[in-house]
């Protein structure tokens, strides 16, 4: 797991070229559509000025005429299909079909544009059906371009070149056709038509600006809210890996010791009834791994038997854990009497040597084991541990159940050390000196402190068990000092007495 980058920051906006671009993207997807659109608009009242056009007298420029425009529609149409390139970052609706070898963006704009004005110049050739806009027909072919004129402009908000190339030629072509049939009334008439052909094109550069904010608005929310959703997962991700990193040890994977302590804890509640039982193991010969070969094989060792408890213990299900140094931790709960504790742990002992022989030596693992209905998992742990002691005690690879005769010897332990510090408080811990003899037999060499405790409830307690007592408690300081005083007045007593053995040394071993 890699801790060492923290995640991104959402930023306060999208870089203005990326946003430029989205907003080019959907440009063009609005071009397309409203193209797409108002073609069929634009072939109906084709076909309508050529009928027009036949009723007249003038079946051959309608007919071609209709030809022409049928065609620039149809490429049209078509080349609104053709799949363009979005540039890095841009978002768009999934409905648009997109190649990595498609053009440009800003390429199909353009090319929207010309066939938009090439349209338009189609309906310029409406002149040539009504000369000139001078037959009686005048009216109607000038209702249907300026009509046509005024839906290219509606339709085509997105980008205003395209709706400005198609009206501006067809426009100029009736305003000159106008001028040129002469009279007040016609020039009148032109002069509205170009002031028609100017609010058109005010119309829609104010539609094209408009699309154009609401498109990066919309396109800064979402890449905002992306970026957003992003920080969160990274977030997230970061908040399972730190959880998991303070619930599994690093080098094996395996739960530590807090990890194994809730999940534990959960299993026992989970599987409330049944029996459970917790096999404590201890790496015997793992020192010397590390002395021969290193830590970073000592490491490596560590791995695999974790690889290999896993393998092992797949079938029960159980909770596995480092709890520390060489020590593992087994949870599991009795089902069958293939999972009894005896039996895994002699499988366990049996196998451990084939898991870590490729290292040039084998190593043997103790077993403390603990069953219990109805314990927590802090006593568990505790009976175990007592366990495997007295396993790594009397022999080393082999298991040791956590029985009668242990929990007394646990409980006078625990009373020992609750105690302990109390005892040297009340100056209860004694010392009782025995003589060394000289060479002779007949002379006192020295005299031999020894540590002497009578327990109120448990009696005399071994010098070792109150040695490991306080190492326990953190009182191996006090009791020390406590001894060392205890000696240095006796020594004074003696002195006062003039006792011959006043000069005579008195050792006392240091823990």
């Amino acid at each position: 797991m890699n801790f060492s980058a923290p995640p991104p920051t959402l930023t306060a906006s999208v870089d203005g070229e990326l946003l430029s671009r989205m907003v080019r993207a959907d440009q063009l997807v609005m071009v397309r559509r409203s193209v797409l659109a108002a073609i069929p608009i634009n072939i109906v009242l084709s076909f309508t000025a050529t009928l027009v056009a036949l009723n007249s007298g003038r079946a051959f420029e309608g007919l071609c005429w209709l030809m022409l425009s049928l065609a620039v529609n149809g490429v049209r149409s078509y080349v609104c299909r053709w799949p363009f390139a979005p540039s890095r970052g841009v978002l768009l609706d999934s409905s648009v079909a997109t190649s990595p070898k498609g053009r440009p963006v800003e390429w199909h704009l353009r090319l929207s544009a010309a066939l938009a004005g090439v349209s338009g110049l189609v309906w310029a050739l409406i002149p040539l059906l009504c000369s000139g806009y001078s037959s009686p027909q005048a009216v109607f072919y000038l209702t249907v371009v300026c009509g046509i004129c005024a839906g290219s402009v509606t339709y085509g908000t997105a980008f205003a070149f395209v709706p400005i190339s198609f009206i501006t030629p067809a426009l100029l072509s009736v305003a000159g056709c106008l001028v040129y049939s002469g009279g007040f009334d016609n020039v009148s008439l032109a002069a509205m038509v170009l002031l028609y052909l100017g609010a058109l094109v005010r119309s829609a550069l104010h539609s094209e600006r408009a699309f154009r904010e609401g498109s990066r608005l919309r396109n800064e929310a979402t890449a905002m809210t992306e970026q957003l959703r992003q920080v969160h997962a990274l977030s997230l991700e970061a908040t399972q890996q730190l959880s998991f990193r303070a619930s599994h040890d690093s080098l094996t994977g395996l739960l530590n010791r807090e990890g194994f302590t809730e999940a534990a804890t959960l299993h026992i509640v989970a599987s409330r009834g049944q029996q459970h039982c917790l096999l404590l193991l201890d790496l015997d010969g793992f020192k010397a791994v590390n002395d021969a070969f290193g830590h970073k094989v000592g490491d490596r060792v560590l791995q695999d038997v974790a690889g290999w408890l896993q393998r092992e213990l797949t079938d029960l299900r159980a909770v596995l854990s480092r709890w520390g140094g060489d020590e593992f931790a087994v949870l599991y709960s009795l089902q069958g009497a293939r999972q009894a504790p005896a039996a895994i742990a002699q499988a366990l002992i049996r196998s451990i040597s084939f898991a870590t022989a490729h290292y040039g030596g084998h190593l043997g693992v103790s077993i403390g084991i603990s069953v219990s209905g109805d314990a927590d998992i802090a006593d568990m742990i505790s009976f175990a541990d007592e366990a495997l002691y007295e396993a790594k005690r009397t022999g080393r690879n082999r298991y040791q159940f956590f029985d009668a005769p242990l929990n007394l010897r646990l409980g006078t332990r625990r009373d020992v050390e609750r105690d302990l510090l109390n005892a040297i408080e009340a100056r209860a811990i004694g010392v009782w000196y025995q003589p060394i003899m000289g060479c002779d037999g007949k002379h006192i060499h020295s005299l031999e402190a020894l540590m002497r405790w009578h327990h109120p409830r448990h009696g005399h307690i071994a010098p070792e068990e109150v040695i490991f007592a306080a190492a326990n408690t953190g009182v191996a300081e006090p009791l020390l000092r406590h001894l060392v005083d205890e000696v240095c007045r006796a020594m004074r007593q003696l002195e006062a007495a003039g006792s011959v053995l006043a000069n005579v040394p008195i050792a006392i071993n240091v823990s």
